[in-house]
């Protein structure tokens, strides 16, 4: 009986600690000391008496990844469990199922080899020999006696309750960053492409991509992923070209499979689900056929520009930023962002714009690409160029609101105000019905709100008119601008029930003008059947109503010409005219309209020729819309007829390009003759004819330039000496930048390079050209021909070419091309050529964002990436390895001391600085730097300080090189100044200084360092450049302290390495008593180091060179250094 109990007793115990599932296998028997016991299901009764208070099978009380946890390596991970007691192996096996399908996954014996136990053989290392896939279910199984407690062996686990994880989502796998037709947008044409852009380049893997209709409910279509109707492999967009149109009013779903793309590191992508919301719906048909029309362009910051229309816009409909170009003097600006609010489009530039230049932009997206439309899908026009008014903040506020109840009227300004005086009460006239309403107080409620207490209340109907004249005490915002006059402008009576009357009526081209007495309510417009208008008897239709303030402006179909009779009837409909309290006006009929148009013509007001850009400036502006044929000008240059190339306008001015420059010395003029699309203004009044204009010749006299030559601006680069080959000198085919996006690449005209860099050797003092890339691409790709390089740099040895593309400017000093060496490895083809790229690798460099955002400095200029490469006829590109140069301009403040060049270096996962000096002028700086092979590299801002240096000696060179991440705290707050320094540390602040590349493996010349070492990045790198040595018996002892004069011998060989001279004064010792201690390896370092003035005595009259340098000598010592060799500006 006692046996029989016992053995109930077992089956329970193995039944809930092993959690054993019904039909689970496992195995049959288990060693239990020196008795056989059958497991549970084939128990026999050989057990004693004495085993019931002994036995105790172990547990498991943890897992990694834990129970319903996710695993985050997927490749050969590692599985881990822990006993409650230690353990031996026993038998069996231990597998890893897929959830969903129970399918195995992996199984391995507790006796193998990748099955450990830790050292306290407690905890179990599996280490699986297969890799797993990403966003996955799986469960563990250990099979029943797979190991041994000291009273008993582990039951066994089974079934996914015991121990089920899922794997994490692949961090590295591609990922959608955009759709085409993006997510939501509503107005899509029936026939549209369909892409999504990933964020790295991808090929077709596996699966379908189905097109659905959510309205129908029904699959469309179903494309394996490898059809032929879905391409763009090995770039970033896929473009899925659907085989029928779509229907119009209808909502479309994209789903596509898991796994459908995968990049070059064979991760996949998680696929579009159906509830990923990639759906779109296209146009309904609509009777709005007209397109919006723009209304204002101004600047609303320093960076932005706002263009605002005359309806609500799609704003999934966002012009790409290649439709707009912006100047600003003369100079492409690039655009950073464009976006689509409401009825306006903002356009962002890269930078700030200061006060006073010119910004003019144009509009002109090409057929293919998303253009501005409004909700009906109506697209609007092209805009020519226009001028966008720029300044200092000299807006004058604006009363936005003036708000009468009873005696107190409260008046709303666009703006803060400053402190109202309360003797500017004065200053205001309030009148009701004509007649005068005294003003008793002012006061100002809020910043930008005032309030007037009036003498006596104004009634019910009576219509109020607020007048202001500046006196004593003008109103003025917080930029001290004053608020202009205000004169009869009318108030809004909240004790209001009398209806609006009709005052005016008038007629400008096609604009007629309805004036009531008092402010109308915007909301309720009338239709335009509710309004008839008669010109000369003859019905004119009615294109739009607008209600602006207090009246109506009606857009006729055509305008009216000077004496037209014209007449205007309201018949009041719903919605109709009211005012802000909501009294209905009436209906009119047959009321005459004044004729207000303007019937004046353009002239001519002046026009000069300076080589073949021909300048024309009129009377008042002009209507871009109506561009005449190049064959309406007629431009002689001392009597020969000069062909116009190019025609453009913007305001009141219209250039010219000529074919060839005029010459300084000519007599040039002008006739002009209306054709089909003549010179007109916004009324359509025409420029009339002219002939033998008399322009003014202002040619300059620098003979022989290219046409296609021009000098830059000094503020394009703040250098006098650059001229830049235009666009027109190469030709263009189609080509993806490195980061897949869709470019222009322009190879150089052979004979136009060779004409234009003659050109630069001879006027530019620095004998550099460079290429000017449209800042419209979205990237720049250049290639030049290796021969003309060759030739020019026979005859001058320091020329330079460079690609300009926007902001920047990359530099190829042609003297440091290996020419002999690149012709060899082209088999010395005659047709080589120089391709020099230039990208904005913003989306690209995450991880150095992150690290700039961690380190708390601000970006201000967006990374870049630079490509130099060769290649030639029917043979692969190969990178260059050359030292170039590089600038980049940026607007605004920008401070020498905590602003620098940095690139992100992989191996060491930190910013690391970049050599760079600066220029400023004007509110403009630029960064002259050198950038390293291929790498990514941004400018930004830093303001670093540490708690331990403030009113040290030292503190300014230390904050300068620690806001350029050259040195750092000894944690993030303290600095340790007077600290020691090491060999081994100084030979790391050398190689950041310079922006040495990383180099482990050169660390291995020392045998105490070795390529492990915790500094041997950086040791190798100074070792490889030759800034640093080590002793005779091949040490380099990286953790004993730096002498002064081991680091006079350091900062001397960086001024070698960089063939930077220094002074030599041999007598500069002879006041230091301590001389004879010096080394005799270092005196002539010493010697140099002092002449040159980067290090001194730590008194008059010692050197001390044994003794140990402190962390702020050192910071100072490389500060000088950097700036002696130019690489850093102080």
């Amino acid at each position: 009986m006692v046996k029989k109990t016992f053995i109930t007793l077992l089956v329970s115990l193995f039944m809930i600690e092993g959690s054993i599932v019904a039909g689970a296998a496992a195995d049959p028997t288990v060693q239990a000391g020196s008795e056989r016991v059958a497991a549970p299901g084939s128990l026999d009764a050989s057990f004693q008496d004495t085993q019931q208070n002994s036995y105790r099978a172990p547990k498991i009380i943890s897992f990694e990844p834990g129970h319903q946890s996710t695993l985050t390596k997927v490749d050969q991970p590692v599985l881990r469990f822990t006993f409650d007691e230690e353990v031996d192996k026993g038998s069996g096996d231990l597998i890893v199922y897929e959830a969903s399908s129970h399918k195995e996954v992996w199984r391995s014996s507790v006796k193998d080899r990748n099955v450990t136990l830790s050292d306290d053989d407690r905890t179990v290392n599996w280490k699986l020999g297969t890799r797993l896939a990403w966003e996955s279910s799986y469960y563990v199984t250990i099979g029943y006696g797979t190991f041994k407690g000291e009273r008993g062996d582990f039951v066994g686990q089974y079934g996914p309750d015991a121990w089920l994880f899922k794997t994490s989502v692949d961090a590295s796998a591609p990922y959608a960053v955009s759709y085409s037709p993006a997510a939501g947008q509503r107005d899509i044409t029936v026939g549209s492409s369909l892409s999504i852009t990933f964020n790295e380049p991808v090929w077709a893997h596996e699966g379908y991509i189905t097109i659905k209709s959510i309205t129908r409910d029904t699959v469309l279509e179903k494309l394996p992923v490898t059809s032929s109707r879905v391409t763009g492999e090995g770039t970033k967009t896929i473009k899925i070209n659907p085989s029928k149109d779509f229907q119009l009013n209808e909502q479309i779903a994209i789903i596509v499979d898991k796994g459908a793309f995968r990049d070059k590191d064979k991760h996949l992508f998680r696929g579009i689900a159906e509830g990923d919301n990639w759906r779109f719906t296209t146009k309904a048909l609509s009777a709005d056929t007209t397109p919006p029309v723009i209304q204002s362009y101004r600047m609303i910051n320093s960076e932005t520009i706002k263009l605002t229309y005359n309806e609500a816009l799609n704003t999934n409909a966002v012009p790409p930023k290649s439709a707009y170009r912006v100047l600003v003097n003369g100079e492409e600006r690039t655009i950073s962002r464009v976006s689509v609010k409401d009825n306006a489009v903002e356009v962002k530039l890269s930078s700030g714009v200061a006060a006073g230049q010119v910004i003019v932009l144009a509009y002109a997206p090409s057929s293919q690409e998303s253009g501005v439309e409004d909700r009906a899908g109506n697209r609007a026009s092209d805009i020519g160029a226009v001028l966008i008014e720029n300044g200092q903040d000299t807006t004058a506020p604006k009363m936005t609101n003036a708000v009468l109840s009873g005696s107190t009227l409260k008046l709303t300004f666009s703006e803060a105000l400053e402190q109202v005086s309360s003797n500017a009460a004065s200053q205001f006239k309030v009148t009701s019905d004509n007649r005068a309403v005294s003003v008793r107080r002012i006061e100002q409620s809020s910043s930008n709100t005032i309030t007037l207490t009036l003498q006596s209340s104004v009634s019910n109907g009576q219509v109020a008119k607020l007048s202001y004249t500046p006196g004593s005490y003008p109103l003025k915002d917080k930029a001290g601008n004053p608020l202009s006059a205000i004169k009869e402008q009318l108030v809004q009576n909240l004790q209001d029930t009398k209806a609006p009357t009709l005052e005016t009526t008038s007629v400008k081209g096609n604009l007629l003008t309805l004036t009531y007495n008092e402010l109308l309510d915007p909301d309720d417009v009338p239709m335009k059947s509710h309004y008839s208008v008669l010109v000369n008897d003859i019905a004119r239709y009615v294109d739009r109503v607008q209600v602006l303030n207090h009246t109506v402006v009606l857009t006729l179909s055509a305008g009216v010409k000077d004496g037209d009779k014209v007449k205007v009837s309201y018949v009041p409909g719903e919605p109709r005219i009211r005012d802000l309290a909501g009294n209905a006006a009436g209906g009119f009929s047959y009321k005459n309209v004044t004729d207000a148009s303007d019937h004046t013509a353009p002239t001519l007001k002046s026009g000069i020729v300076k080589g073949s850009v021909v300048t024309l400036v009129f009377s008042e502006k002009l209507d871009v819309s109506s561009m005449p044929a190049s064959n309406q000008f007629y431009v002689y240059d001392s009597n020969v007829l000069r062909s116009v190339n190019r025609i453009s306008m913007q305001q009141a001015t219209v250039t010219l390009v000529l074919d060839k420059p005029v010459s300084a010395a000519a007599n040039v003029s002008l006739t002009y003759v209306p054709g089909n699309t003549p010179l007109q203004d916004a009324n359509g009044n025409k420029v009339a004819a002219f002939g033998n204009a008399a322009l003014s010749n202002q040619t300059d006299q620098a003979s022989g330039r290219p046409e296609y030559v021009v000098q830059a601006p000094y503020d394009a680069f703040l250098d006098a000496n650059l001229y830049l080959l235009q666009s027109e000198a190469a030709s263009t085919s189609s080509e993806r930048s490195r980061y897949g996006e869709s470019i222009k690449k322009y190879t150089v005209s052979e004979s136009k390079l060779r004409d234009a860099l003659q050109y630069a050797v001879r006027f530019s003092q620095d004998h550099h050209l460079a290429f000017e890339v449209p800042v419209s691409e979205k990237a720049a790709m250049v290639a030049v021909p290796l021969q003309v390089l060759e030739e020019i740099h026979a005859k001058e040895k320091d020329a330079k070419f460079s690609v300009r593309y926007g902001h920047i400017l990359y530099t190829l000093p042609i003297d440091k091309l290996n020419i002999s060496q690149i012709k060899r490895q082209f088999g010395y083809s005659s047709s080589i050529y120089i391709q020099l790229q230039i990208e904005e690798a913003a989306k690209q460099a995450g991880t150095m964002l992150g690290a700039i955002e961690d380190s708390g400095a601000l970006l201000k200029v967006l990374p870049i990436d630079f490509y130099l490469s060769a290649y030639a006829a029917q043979s692969a590109t190969h990178a260059l390895q050359v030292p170039m140069e590089a600038r980049v301009k940026t607007m605004g403040t920008v401070s020498s001391q905590r602003t620098t060049m940095i690139r992100y270096d992989r191996s060491q996962q930190r910013l690391q600085y970049i050599p760079n000096r600066m220029k400023h002028n004007g509110g403009l700086s630029v960064l002259h730097f050198y950038p390293m092979d291929h790498e990514v590299f941004a400018a930004v801002e830093r303001s670093k300080s540490f708690s331990d240096i403030r009113a040290h000696w030292a503190q300014a060179s230390i904050a300068h090189l620690a806001n350029k991440f050259i040195i750092e705290g000894v944690s993030s707050s303290r600095f340790a100044p007077n600290a020691s320094v090491t060999r081994g540390q100084f030979a790391v602040l050398l190689a950041r200084s310079f922006g040495l590349e990383a180099n482990a493996s050169d660390a291995n010349a020392f045998s105490d360092v070795g390529s492990s070492h915790p500094m041997a990045a950086y040791i190798g790198a100074a070792a490889k450049a030759g800034i640093i040595g080590g002793y005779e018996n091949g040490t380099f002892r990286p953790n004993q302290n730096i002498t002064r004069e081991q680091m006079a011998v350091m900062l001397v060989r960086a001024m070698d390495v960089v063939k930077r001279d220094t002074s030599y004064n041999s007598s500069v010792l002879q006041g230091f008593k301590d001389r004879g201690r010096i080394s005799s390896y270092a005196k002539e370092a010493v010697i140099r180091s002092v002449s040159s003035g980067l290090i001194a005595g730590v008194t008059a009259n010692t050197f001390d060179p044994q003794g140990a340098a402190t962390r702020a000598q050192a910071a100072v010592m490389l500060e000088r250094l950097l700036v002696q060799v130019n690489y850093l500006t102080k």
